[in-house]
């Protein structure tokens, strides 16, 4: 292709040209001069390769990392499209838009339900919209709730036939010192789900489009998106954030950030999103004008055919001393940037 082709010796930090990174053909450092100019950041891939202790250093970093003479042509069209980075992920191309265009979601219209609420025992700055129940689990914030879930009512309408979003648990949550938090963001006015998440733990719940006109029967959404946000970690690295996605019903495609590693590739057993160690990355107020930063750390995925998923969220630590801080994981029924075709 002629394009500029990079490699970082350290293999550690960032997947960023002016990160240390040098071009393969010359070992001149790339700085601050972008070698792709016009391609954005989700258009580019960093792969990763370990080699075992007996194997020379010298002739590795320019010759080796870059796969030999077969792979050039090969990994942007074979290997990439299981682990759906963003230039070949499944969810890039054409897009089912009659399908998307049959229904709406919008958790900004649900949240604006009940607004201005401020939960028994938190603190005045977590006064925000919230979900018409906000009590998953049974741990609250909304303690004096009728029933042990989230929900969010009037989230969407399918063929103008409004439907709600009922979240329930399917083992112990643990949102830790952010637990007044949970819900509707307080940042942009309801657009995110905020689902926090304590340190050492993870847990996992289920998101089901139901009718309460018919007894939450479940409603079959034809497709629609569903994007994870801030899945990053400390400047050290020590401490990370991941989740995993699978469809109960119906299946999805998705795209990652490129400080993202995924696991697995059938989203019937389960796929795997985690930091890579991107360091910090500040809070997204905006779904659609996300930074090159921000999108590094996204995740978007594709639902067709579904009325149901489930998905994971994790806050892992290496540091032992770590036992109660939180961290929030942001989501919101919306494209990304990640996507490189629109409707």
């Amino acid at each position: 292709t002629g394009l500029a082709v990079g490699y970082k010796p350290s293999g550690t930090g960032k997947c960023w040209y002016k990160k240390g990174f040098l071009d393969i053909h010359t070992d001149a450092a790339f700085g601050s001069v972008d070698p792709l100019p016009g391609i954005g950041s989700a258009n580019r891939q960093c792969f990763c390769r370990t080699f075992g202790p007996s194997m020379p250093p010298p002739p590795g970093p320019p010759a080796s990392p870059p796969p030999s003479p077969s792979p050039p042509a090969s990994p942007p069209s074979l290997p990439p499209p299981p682990l759906a980075p963003p230039p070949s992920s499944p969810s890039v191309g054409p897009l089912p838009c009659d399908e998307l265009e049959r229904s709406s979601l919008s958790t900004v219209d649900s949240c604006a339900l009940r607004p201005n609420v401020l939960y028994s025992g938190c603190p005045s700055s977590t006064r925000r919209s919230v979900p018409q129940i906000n009590n998953l689990g049974g741990v609250g914030p909304e303690g004096d709730a009728t029933a042990e879930v989230m929900r969010f009512e009037r989230i969407g309408f399918l063929d103008n036939v409004p439907f709600d979003l009922l979240i329930t648990n399917s083992t112990p949550v643990y949102y830790g010192s952010e637990a007044c938090e949970a819900g509707c963001d307080g940042v942009g006015n309801g657009v995110f789900i905020e689902m926090p998440v304590q340190v050492k733990t993870n847990y996992s719940f289920s998101m089901r489009f139901v009718d309460p006109a018919s007894g939450d029967r479940d409603v079959t959404l034809p497709a629609f998106f569903l994007s994870g946000f801030d899945f990053d970690s400390s400047s050290g690295g020590t401490d990370r954030e991941r989740m995993s996605a699978r469809a109960d019903t119906g299946t999805f495609t998705f795209s990652a950030g490129s400080e993202i590693a995924v696991s697995g590739t059938d989203p019937r057993v389960g796929i795997e999103f985690a930091d890579m160690g991107s360091g910090p990355v500040p809070n997204p107020t905006d779904p659609l004008d996300l930074t090159p930063e921000q999108l590094a750390v996204t995740i978007t995925l594709l639902f067709q055919n579904t009325s149901s998923f489930s998905l994971n969220v994790a806050y892992d630590d290496d540091d032992a001393s770590n036992l109660r801080i939180a961290r929030n994981v942001f989501f919101a029924f919306t494209p990304t940037q990640l996507l490189n075709s629109t409707c």
